[in-house]
């Protein structure tokens, strides 16, 4: 009459494997989105690219029978969209691959890989650019043999997303942070920088839902996704603060390994 149960029946069970389950194949189901959405719209956005500039040089030279050196572009043009469709595929593999453990993880010296990104850069055809690499110290991570390509599209992103001169500084030196020591490795340009709306968007750890830049900006999903399994952080910063247009500083913090 007091209104407490005096019995009752129950059923228990244990649904942490279903869960899991549901958990990865909806992982899978964006993933396999992302792909989609690269397919149909970057890559062909790149190859309708190519093909308008070629058959502008088909139509120029069945009416002239010959190319001018002003007509560069027309050739030109396809090659740098036929690299940037390699370079998209390339990078969606190497998602495939990490998604899957293919790649072993690994004591690395961060400076070694430093060093390695700042030559690969040292001479962009047709650009004055230059880069210095600054280690203070030798750093060692756990991390695999995607590190050089973390690095190396944050690199490539300020030259490619920069015109004319440009200087790039990339630094290295060790830090403690909530008590964890950790590799600092810091990329700044003097490039047009990233403004502060556009920092949010970039630092999210998926692509933003209906955005149509998906395929551009692979080369930093695949280093958000590289710095969250080697349990980093990612910042993206001014280089000088509250000047978003004087440049962009990239800053990857990834676990020092003690040895």
């Amino acid at each position: 009459k007091a209104g407490n149960p005096e019995w009752m029946y129950g059923i228990s069970q244990d649904i942490t494997g279903r869960k899991r389950i549901e958990q990865e194949l909806q992982a899978a189901k964006a993933q396999a989105e992302l792909y989609l959405d690269i397919m149909g719209h970057d890559i062909n956005n790149m190859n309708q690219i190519a093909t308008g500039y070629l058959e502008l040089a088909c139509d120029k030279l069945e009416k002239e029978g010959r190319l001018e050196t002003t007509d560069a572009d027309l050739v030109g043009k396809p090659i740098e969209a036929l690299k940037g469709i390699a370079r998209l595929i390339g990078n969606v593999k190497k998602l495939q691959r990490e998604k899957t453990g293919e790649y072993a993880p690994r004591p690395v010296e961060v400076g070694r890989v430093l060093a390695d990104v700042a030559a690969q850069y040292a001479n962009v055809p047709g650009r004055d650019v230059k880069i210095t690499c600054r280690a203070d110290g030798e750093c060692t991570v756990t991390a695999n043999d995607l590190i050089t390509d973390l690095y190396g599209n944050l690199v490539g992103n300020a030259v490619k997303h920069s015109r004319g001169p440009l200087q790039v500084d990339i630094g290295l030196d060790r830090v403690v942070e909530d008590g964890t020591p950790y590799c600092r490795v810091t990329i700044e340009d003097n490039g047009p920088g990233i403004p502060d709306d556009m920092k949010k968007l970039l630092i999210m750890r998926k692509p933003a839902p209906g955005t149509r830049n998906l395929g551009k900006g692979l080369g930093l999903y695949l280093v958000k996704t590289l710095v969250a399994d080697f349990r980093g952080k990612l910042r993206i910063e001014d280089r000088v603060p509250g000047r978003h247009e004087l440049g962009a500083r990239m800053v990857v913090m990834l676990p020092m390994l003690d040895r």
